[in-house]
């Protein structure tokens, strides 16, 4: 049961693996989530009803534990800046156009330590304040490149290239770890 997590995956492009798994809609978006029990660092499986029978839990029983386990997990909260230059040259970040420097962050990654499922931080009403509290803006938007880490950027500071990023997405990232393909506000 310590195992046991929550995933987010999108519920229009998994309607056909939905009817066999335990899942609960989230508010005001097109994603859902399911539960994941980790084996190891690379093992995971998704439970599904008939682990349920077999195992003697009810669909609400292991949603609390996973819940209480998702929420457990330590967040990353890291400058999009930051993260651009662990992935590229520091060069090539300084070459690109950022936003002009400012007193605070405009821009930031989440995801847990790691590196795997991060988007579930955005289950957490203490880790969505906290993004308010570092962008400084009561209005964020949710970027949700995948279930490794989401981008949530300030409205008022960030004009978003939304193509560009569904594009990367689209590219770089597996379909089965794409989790939506608009913005969430």
């Amino acid at each position: 049961k310590e195992r046991a997590y929550i995933s987010i995956i999108n519920a229009k492009w998994n309607r056909a693996i939905l009817k066999n798994l335990p899942y609960e809609e989230i508010r005001d978006t097109e994603f859902v989530a399911v539960i994941s029990v980790k084996i190891d660092d690379k093992a995971i499986f998704t439970i599904t009803n008939e682990h349920l029978y077999y195992l003697k839990i009810s669909k609400s029983e292991i949603f609390e534990i996973a819940r209480k386990n998702t929420l457990a997990q330590n967040y990353c909260i890291q400058s999009l800046e930051a993260k651009l230059e662990e992935l590229l040259s520091k060069e090539v970040v300084a070459e690109m156009t950022m936003v002009p420097e400012q007193e605070y962050a405009s821009a930031v990654v989440v995801t847990n330590k790691d590196g795997f499922e991060g988007i579930t931080a955005l289950l957490s009403k203490e880790i969505l304040e906290s993004l308010c509290k570092i962008l400084r803006s009561e209005r964020i938007t949710i970027i949700p490149t995948s279930q490794y880490e989401v981008i949530v950027v300030n409205q008022n500071v960030i004009d978003i290239d939304w193509r560009a990023i569904k594009d990367i997405t689209d590219t770089e990232v597996s379909l089965e770890h794409q989790t939506l393909n608009h913005l969430y506000l």
